[in-house]
């Protein structure tokens, strides 16, 4: 029984916490498969991330994309993004621009801009129906009331395929776009910016690095079982919680 509870307050430490990118180097391979084991969606997009890059794991596409899967079904918004590049540029996968849309919209919805603009590319030429223009002008238009200037360019090329009854529905929706999938998310732009695009356009010869080791016995030695937070160490924010169940270590750094 006292075992069964170690390691259901384990759990309880791995994934009640949020998981942040900017500790993970503090985090060893092994943590982050556990979180990934857990349930948590970063920590999957991250492992993804690590096997599609052979960034301290075998490189492993099949795995790779796994996880990336995994993890953007769960709502992970960088996940959902990168599974719409993959989709929209065959990379790994086979091409499908529904796939691509169906991702890129759901990480749209939640503010990311690069999924927004890949939305009204791909808006632009699909099926080359009324509502797709109109989608794709929207997209652009609401892109650049955000500050992209390159959208512009996209609207204006798609505004030349529209009669004027077209464009004032699409800045209606440009509009409500802009209200409801730009301006809510405007304070969380640039961050961790350009880590989806490395995962999404990693070219097949990417360098293998070595993998990481876990923890050392001299690192776990002293820590008992259940032994939470005996050992929590406050650093620039965060807190570093060692765990030890049935001689098991984990390093856990979550911000405070």
């Amino acid at each position: 029984m006292r075992r069964l509870f170690c390691y259901a307050f384990l759990f309880i430490v791995l994934t009640a916490a949020p998981y942040h990118a900017a500790q993970a180097e503090d985090l060893s391979v092994d943590d982050i498969k556990a979180l990934a084991d857990g349930g948590h969606a970063e920590a999957e997009y991250k492992l993804g991330v690590m096997y599609i890059t052979g960034n301290s794991v075998p490189k492993d596409r099949k795995k790779a994309i796994d996880s990336f899967m995994k993890s953007a079904s769960a709502g992970y918004t960088k996940a959902q993004y990168v599974m719409g590049k993959l989709y929209k540029d065959g990379t790994y996968i086979q091409r499908s621009e529904q796939k691509a849309v169906l991702w890129f919209s759901k990480a749209a919805a939640k503010g990311h801009t690069k999924s927004q603009y890949e939305l009204a590319v791909l808006y632009a030429g699909y099926r080359d129906s009324e509502e797709s223009l109109i989608k794709s002008y929207a997209w652009f238009d609401a892109l650049n009331k955000n500050g992209d200037k390159k959208a512009a360019a996209g609207r204006e090329e798609i505004g030349r395929k529209l009669n004027r009854f077209q464009i004032i529905e699409a800045k209606r929706t440009s509009e409500n776009y802009y209200r409801h999938y730009i301006l809510p998310y405007a304070n969380n732009e640039g961050e961790g910016e350009g880590e989806e695009d490395e995962a999404a356009n990693t070219p097949d010869n990417s360098a293998e690095q070595q993998s990481e080791q876990p923890p050392t016995e001299e690192q776990t030695q002293g820590l008992r079982p259940c032994a939470i937070a005996r050992r929590a160490r406050r650093r620039a924010g965060t807190i570093q919680i060692h765990v030890n169940v049935q001689g098991h270590a984990w390093r856990y750094t979550s911000a405070i």
